[in-house]
């Protein structure tokens, strides 16, 4: 396995006339290390195909926008907007209505081609190297995150290269805080955030953190709160390792009818693939999709002045990891972390 958070997503839509009932399955993969598991078989985690979906409170939720931006080619190649019905899915509609994919990836950076025979085809691919700017250590001691020891990396005792890697973007103590870890492309950032409040979904988390950083900066002009926002000699950062290979069909997307332009179409598959490491080294995403769509008949703070002290940035309780690029208003990857189903146990 690639020691580097490595994200690999494969999208698979198929949208076919109602006639067809046989769906390709995908094949069984061999014996590995990260061999790929159906989300369904897993309890405590889940994949959202928008930011907008409601996220399950306890359950990890993983979200990429690539899978939105390969929806939007249908209404592009029909010249019309997807309309809905009562009889829809919430997820559905949500995946439907969505607007937070918009500027998260510009067209240019994933390839993609575009076929009509008796469908309309799509596929492409999205792929991006993240290594961090400079490497961080593998802790050699178990960490606990809710009490369960689990594989970290970070800076486990300062290290005046590993700091120089680390922005505190939000400190209010050492369970409510945000940071940027550098990366070497300057146009990507890498975001995790501990001890949000709780939220119906991805966007309503994400867009907490984009509230604590407005209040970071602000908070850097107080010469108190300053040594919140540098990395300290007796400051500390440990972040447990997330390893995973899952795949879903979708279940609430599959079968979906719709109409563009007065034309009744179904969404017949909706397969989803994604391989993520996140450790010391940095990231590595690969995003592969594929869409078929044909006609179809209808069927079934006030914060307390306080004295300076260590950051123990310790992500050992629920956070939220995102990826987006520096000039997108929304992120492109987001992983809510809820439990160690998708960590390397100690």
């Amino acid at each position: 396995m690639k020691q580097s958070l490595c994200c690999f997503l494969l999208i698979l839509f198929t949208l076919a006339s109602c006639s067809r009932t046989n769906k390709k399955e995908p094949a069984k993969n061999e014996d590995t290390s990260n061999q790929e598991k159906d989300i369904s078989t897993l309890q405590g985690s889940e994949m959202l195909s928008s930011m907008e979906q409601q996220a399950s409170k306890d359950k990890n939720s993983i979200y990429t926008s690539v899978f939105l931006l390969a929806w939007q080619e249908v209404s592009k190649k029909y010249e019309g907007p997807v309309v809905c019905s009562q009889a829809n899915t919430e997820e559905f509609i949500r995946l439907v209505e969505s607007n937070s994919y918009i500027g998260s990836l510009r067209e240019e950076e994933y390839k993609k081609t575009v076929e009509f025979n008796d469908g309309l085809h799509i596929q492409g691919i999205f792929e991006k190297s993240l290594p961090f700017f400079q490497e961080f250590r593998r802790s050699k001691y178990s960490f606990k995150f809710k009490q369960i020891p689990v594989t970290a990396f970070g800076m486990p005792n300062f290290y005046d290269e590993e700091a120089k890697n680390i922005k505190v973007l939000y400190y209010r103590n050492d369970d409510v805080f945000a940071i940027q870890l550098k990366l070497k492309d300057p146009d990507h950032e890498m975001v995790l955030a501990k001890g949000l409040s709780p939220s119906d979904s991805l966007l309503g988390l994400v867009n907490q953190v984009e509230y604590w950083i407005e209040l970071g900066e602000k908070e850097k002009e107080n010469v108190t709160k300053q040594w919140k926002y540098s990395v300290n000699y007796e400051d500390r950062l440990l972040i447990p390792i997330l390893d995973f290979n899952i795949s879903s069909r979708f279940p609430s997307i599959a079968g979906q009818k719709f109409s563009i332009n007065n034309k009744e179409h179904f969404v017949a598959d909706a397969y989803e693939k994604i391989t993520f490491t996140l450790n010391e080294k940095g990231g590595e995403i690969e995003v592969e999709f594929a869409i078929t769509t044909d006609s179809a008949t209808a069927t079934e703070e006030d914060i307390e002045i306080e004295l300076p002290h260590p950051k123990i940035m310790h992500f050992n309780k629920p956070f939220l990891f995102y990826l987006k690029k520096r000039d997108a208003n929304d992120p492109y990857f987001v992983v809510k972390v809820e439990n160690t189903e998708l960590m390397i146990p100690f």
